[in-house]
């Protein structure tokens, strides 16, 4: 397995794999419930990620495993103070069209309480981590974020909807600094001071 830094040229391939890997995360499936069209669902889950492959890769830094010559993990990083460039389309509008107005106004409202009262984080912010399904217990995610640890500065940080990475994150050295409820789950944000 090869990990290295993402190609802007591998953005829909890493939409893809995003898709694929994180459809079964509680937070894709409570904005997109399971529809007998899988293939569709997997669509609107790869448009949900559009805007954030982009950005990430083209403006932040984004790393890659590539087995048998084809990404098959990605993972997304913010780095502090990275500013929104304007562009179209625009982010809001594009979530409207795929959750609904009041979908997306009562998620921003439980996502603002569960992260109230957390404490600030320093660093870079991973803001997507997904491997493929069938590349999955074979430790492709722990290597590529032990190459992202290694590559990048400073304190990192991560944010899961899903209890099942908590423990994932601790074992790489990450320290859990907020739990809150959210939907049906727990958000829980964790640190790594290097």
């Amino acid at each position: 397995m090869e990990y290295r830094a993402a190609r802007p040229d591998e953005m829909p391939v890493i939409r893809t794999v995003l898709a694929r890997a994180l459809a079964d995360d509680p937070l894709v499936q409570w904005n997109f419930p399971v529809v007998d069209k899988a293939q569709e669902r997997l669509s609107l889950v790869a448009l949900y990620f559009l805007l954030a492959v982009e950005r990430f890769v083209l403006q932040g830094r984004s790393f890659v495993a590539v087995g048998d010559g084809r990404v098959v993990g990605a993972a997304l990083w913010m780095p502090p103070g990275m500013q929104r460039v304007p562009s179209l389309p625009r982010p809001l509008d594009l979530m409207t069209l795929l959750l609904g107005e009041d979908a997306l106004l009562a998620n921003g409202e439980l996502f603002e309480r569960a992260r109230d009262g957390a404490p600030e984080c320093e660093g870079f912010y991973l803001a997507q981590l997904g491997v493929l399904p069938e590349h999955r217990a074979a430790g492709v995610g722990s290597e590529l974020m032990r190459y992202c640890m290694a590559e990048l500065p400073g304190p990192l940080w991560a944010e899961s909807a899903n209890p099942r990475n908590v423990g994932f994150y601790q074992r790489l050295g990450f320290a859990v600094v907020h739990r809150a409820p959210l939907f049906d789950s727990t958000l829980t944000r964790l640190s790594l001071r290097k």
